[in-house]
């Protein structure tokens, strides 16, 4: 075969390899998507303290949390949590979790002047439970558990 006929081939061969290349990493970014996505909407369930005795403040809480997909990062879902007080939604803070899909784990940090908490939860299908910890001897202060609402 001459070199002029097989330049055509070259390039069919590596705009073939590209395109496969870009369909592997479309898909996958594709499946995080759809993994993730199934997270968001609203979770209700019981907030329930793990200390009263290092915090006697806390009380234990119905929560509502609305779950909403972060528009600049692929891994990143954001909480507005509530909590119920009177039959009524009342807000108390709003964060972003990162989502690891392999450990089945949302995590996020939250500080200001008062605290600095970690917020470790586990997906497990349409139930999410976890902790809130304080930083940094990562006392636990309340135990959750919500479950996805139909």
């Amino acid at each position: 075969m001459n070199r002029a006929s097989s330049t055509p081939n070259r390039y069919f061969v590596l705009i073939l390899f590209a395109v496969v290349c870009f369909l592997t990493v479309d898909s996958s970014a594709q499946e995080k998507t759809s993994d993730i996505a199934k997270l968001v909407g609203t979770w209700t369930g019981e907030s329930i303290c793990a200390n009263k005795e290092k915090f006697p403040g806390c009380k234990d809480e119905h929560v509502v949390y609305h779950v909403k997909l972060t528009p600049t990062k692929i891994d990143t879902l954001t909480f507005t949590m509530n909590k119920i007080v009177d039959g009524k939604e009342e807000f108390m803070g709003e964060g972003d979790f990162v989502y690891d899909q392999q450990k089945q784990t949302l995590v996020s940090e939250f500080k200001n002047s008062r605290v600095h908490l970690t917020i470790e939860f586990v997906v497990k299908a349409d139930v999410i439970e976890g902790i809130v910890a304080a930083l940094p001897e990562r006392t636990i202060v309340r135990n959750v558990r919500v479950k996805k609402d139909k």
